[in-house]
C-alpha cells in the first residue's frame, strides 16, 4: 500500500509545520498527505516560554512552571503549554503498530501545538503499546500523554481520557483514523462561533489511497443524514463514534459514556440523547474530516454489525426512541425472512471467496450479509435472547495493509 510521505520543517522558535509532496498526485487534495510512521523528531521543538506560561510537558511529564527548574535532562523535550484549548482522546487495544501514524498526524496540525494535548488511554493492551508510546512521546512536538487501565471497556477509556484531560475542549478520534491537518483548528472555530454548549461531529472517510479491493469498517455504516449541511443540527441518531467534540464539563455533568459492555457499540449515540435532553444540540461540521486507512475483515464487520443491532435494541429502551427501528431499517417482513433463509447463506459463501470492495456485485451482497446480521442481533435483544455474534468465517484472500 503506498502512502505519500511528509515531511516536516521544524525548528525551536517555529510552531508551523510545511508539508511538500514526495510524489505528485493531482487527485488527492493536499488534505490526504498521509505518512508511514513518525515524522523527524525534534528534542527542542516548541513554542517560546513566555510569563504567561503554568505548565511544560517534559518529555512524557507534565510539570508546572514551579516544578520545572532542576527536573530536566539533557536531550528530552520541552514544550510550553500555553492555555490548552483542545484535549484529543484515542482509546486503544493491541494497535501499538498503528499508533505512531495516528499520533504523526497529530502533529501535522494547523493549530498551534501549545494548545492542544493528547491522550492515549490504553485498555489492557497485550502488546507493546505503553512502550511505543514512551517513545513516541519523549520526542513530540506537541504534548502526548498515556495513560493504562484493565480491560474494561473502549468506553470507560475515553472517560478516564476525559477524567485527566487539561483542556476545555474534548475531541475523541479511533486509533484506526488519520486526522486532516486543519481539524482542530476547524473545531475551535466552530466552537467560538457556536458556543461551548455544543456538540460538533465531523465526518469520516475511507481513505483514498486505500486499495480499492481494500475491505473496511465504513462500508455500511453511513449514518450522516443526506442533507445535512455545514454547522447544520444533527439528530442523536446520526452521531458517530468518532470524531466529534464537546465541552469537557458538559461531558463531565452529563456522566460520561455508558460502560455496560452490551452498551458500547453505541455509547456515543446514548451520551447525544442525554446531552439533547439537557438542551445541548448537535451540529455538523463536514470539514472536520478523519480517514479510515486500517482494513479489517468480512468476518470482523459481521461481529460488529451483530452487536451493533444487540445494542440499539437497548439504546431504543433506554431512549424511548421510536425511530430506531426505522432509522436503522431493523425490521423485516416476514416474507424477507424466509426469503433469507435461503439466499443470505450463499451470499455469505460468495462474500468470503470475493473480499473486495471494489465489485459492485459483490458489493451489493456485502450490505445485504451485514445488514442482516444487524437486524439479527436486534431481534435477538428484542426476543431477550444471549449474545450470539456469527462464527469467524475462514477467509480465502487475506487483508494486508
Amino acid at each position: 500500500m503506498v502512502f505519500l510521505h511528509v515531511e516536516c520543517a521544524r525548528n525551536a522558535n517555529d510552531t508551523t509545520n510545511t508539508a511538500r509532496r514526495t510524489k505528485s498526485d493531482s487527485n488527492i487534495p493536499v488534505e490526504l498527505l498521509s505518512i508511514i510512521g513518525p515524522g523527524p523528531r525534534c528534542s527542542t521543538f516548541g513554542q517560546r516560554a513566555t510569563l504567561a506560561a503554568c505548565a511544560f510537558r517534559v518529555g512524557g511529564r507534565i510539570l508546572w512552571k514551579s516544578q520545572l527548574r532542576g527536573r530536566t535532562q539533557r536531550g528530552e523535550t520541552v514544550l510550553l503549554l500555553q492555555n490548552v484549548d483542545i484535549s484529543v482522546i484515542i482509546p486503544t487495544r493491541n494497535r501499538a503498530a498503528w499508533l505512531p501514524t495516528c499520533l504523526a498526524h497529530l502533529e501535522q496540525q494547523t493549530f498551534p501545538a501549545g494548545r492542544f494535548e493528547v491522550l492515549v488511554v490504553d485498555d489492557g493492551s497485550t502488546d507493546d503499546t505503553v512502550s511505543v508510546l514512551e517513545r513516541f512521546a519523549s520526542g513530540a512536538p506537541v504534548c502526548i500523554r498515556n495513560h493504562t487501565q484493565s480491560r474494561r471497556g473502549l468506553a470507560a477509556a475515553c472517560n478516564l481520557g476525559a477524567a485527566n484531560a487539561i483542556g476545555d475542549t474534548l475531541l475523541f478520534l479511533s486509533d484506526d483514523e488519520l486526522v486532516s491537518p486543519r481539524l482542530l483548528e476547524l473545531y475551535q472555530g466552530m466552537r467560538e462561533r457556536q458556543g461551548p454548549d455544543t456538540c460538533i461531529m465531523g465526518d469520516v472517510h475511507r481513505h483514498p489511497q486505500l486499495p480499492r479491493d481494500t475491505f473496511t469498517r465504513l462500508f455500511l455504516d453511513r449514518n450522516l443524514a443526506p442533507d445535512a449541511s455545514d454547522e447544520s443540527p444533527a439528530h442523536f441518531l446520526d452521531w458517530q463514534s468518532s470524531n466529534f467534540c464537546l465541552d469537557r464539563q458538559c461531558f463531565l455533568d452529563a456522566g460520561g459514556f455508558e460502560t455496560d459492555e452490551v452498551m458500547e457499540p453505541v455509547a456515543a449515540i446514548e451520551l447525544a440523547s442525554r446531552l439533547a435532553s439537557r438542551g445541548i444540540s448537535p451540529r455538523y461540521l463536514p470539514d472536520a474530516r478523519v480517514y479510515v486507512w486500517q482494513p479489517t475483515t468480512f468476518a470482523a464487520e459481521r461481529r460488529r454489525q451483530y452487536r451493533f443491532g444487540y445494542a440499539l435494541k437497548h439504546l431504543q429502551a433506554r431512549t424511548r426512541a421510536s425511530a430506531i427501528p426505522r432509522r436503522f431499517r431493523l425490521l423485516k417482513s416476514r416474507a424477507e425472512q424466509f426469503l433469507n433463509t435461503f439466499t443470505i447463506p450463499f451470499y455469505i459463501r460468495a462474500c468470503n471467496r470475493h473480499e473486495s470492495e471494489s465489485n459492485m456485485l459483490i458489493g451489493n451482497l456485502y450490505k445485504r450479509v451485514l445488514h442482516y446480521d444487524r437486524c439479527n442481533g436486534y431481534q435477538d435483544a428484542l426476543l431477550n435472547r444471549a449474545l450470539r455474534p456469527p462464527a469467524a468465517e475462514v477467509v480465502t484472500k487475506p487483508i494486508t495493509a
